[in-house]
């Protein structure tokens, strides 16, 4: 999908400075996990074009990284890239490659993050999105690696579902363990949807467009928040080097875009022979969301120096990080003896955001 997805936004696309991105890649041991992914892909590139000292591209899917080698192409030498074959799941190879890849910057990308799939999924998601963070951050802290970054959603906010669930979690995890010593500068970041990645809504416009087939629309109230991949990348990049924990971060995107608007633009994109393109309303998915907000109610925005990059002011949670490591053992140790409904509940429960604590039953089981 090549098109000019900046056509999507009701905004002007925004660019941090060239000098902050080269701050970020230059001369550094860069790795990022999930690389095979649609950002990750980006990322890699961008990085490989930028002259670091090494960059360590990691993912779970032979398939994805064969495909990542043939994108880099020749500057896969350039850059020292090694392509690394791992699960996040195993906690000793993750250890070993940070060991001794000598890190200084990891970009944690990787996550399962389909949302109607992942709610037919809850246990695999919870294994690998938290289990597989938490072997990341171990590895990265044991090493020395200097800086952690890892991408949020705004879907974490209102966390209804279990992917959403399981990155409000994170926030909290990472944003408790930001704060020690021992541990990476950790710089969380709170992404909008993304366009141009795969699997996504406009992927699937896209198709239906170019097939000259009527646009599926779920439900014609809901609307997202848009943001390109270069804006993506950008971000994770300019935050990196961010010198003091000040928050989370977010782009400010703007106003969010009605998903029949957004439908039609992307129609308008690929095929702008038709003027008028057909709908139809297949209704809201498990796991999906009418709206889906910036920041908690108790959250407060302000603007950096930096145009277009906003600090979330936050709370760290009132569970402490060994309350947080007790309650991965319980997953870890017994998960995949629980049903998937309880597996849900015990996400949404540690998620507890405001718009989910009515909605959780508690279960012995978890206790």
């Amino acid at each position: 999908m090549n098109e000019n997805w900046a056509r999507l936004l009701d905004r002007a696309e925004i660019q941090f400075d060239s000098e902050i991105l080269d701050e970020a890649t230059r001369g550094k041991r860069l790795l990022i996990t999930g690389a095979g992914g649609s950002i990750g892909t980006a990322l890699s590139q961008e990085i490989a074009a930028r002259a670091p000292a090494r960059l360590v591209l990691l993912d779970g899917h032979e398939a994805s990284l064969v495909h990542l080698r043939q994108r880099i192409g020749e500057l896969a030498s350039r850059c020292d890239a090694r392509f690394v074959l791992a699960d996040l799941r195993d906690q000793h190879k993750i250890a070993q490659v940070f060991a001794r890849e000598r890190i200084d910057t990891a970009f944690h990308l990787a996550a399962y993050k389909q949302v109607p799939l992942a709610e037919d999924n809850v246990d695999q998601v919870a294994s690998v999105n938290l289990l597989g963070t938490l072997n990341v951050l171990d590895a990265a802290t044991a090493s020395g690696t200097s800086t952690l970054v890892f991408p949020s959603s705004d879907k974490a906010v209102t966390a209804l579902g279990a992917y959403a669930a399981t990155k409000r979690i994170l926030e909290q995890i990472l944003y408790s363990r930001a704060t020690a010593n021992d541990c990476p500068r950790i710089r969380i970041v709170r992404l909008v949807n993304v366009t141009g990645t795969q699997g996504s809504v406009i992927e699937k416009f896209v198709g239906q467009a170019r097939a000259r087939l009527p646009l599926t629309i779920t439900d014609s109230r809901m609307d997202r928040y848009w943001m390109t991949m270069a804006e993506a990348v950008h971000l994770l990049l300019a935050v990196s080097v961010r010198p003091r924990l000040e928050g989370l971060y977010m782009l400010d995107v703007g106003d969010p875009v009605s998903i029949v608007e957004t439908a039609r633009r992307v129609y308008q994109l690929v095929a702008p022979d038709v003027a008028s393109p057909p709908l139809r309303l297949v209704g809201i998915r498990p796991g999906e969301q009418l709206h889906e907000e910036l920041k908690l109610p108790d959250e407060r925005f302000r603007f950096s120096e930096l145009p277009g990059l906003l600090v979330i002011e936050t709370h760290p949670s009132a569970m402490d990080i060994s309350s947080w490591l007790e309650e991965l053992a319980k997953f870890r140790e017994r998960g995949y003896d629980w049903e998937p409904s309880e597996v849900k509940a015990w996400l949404l429960r540690l998620a507890s955001t405001p718009a989910v604590e009515s909605l959780v039953p508690r279960s012995t089981r978890f206790d």
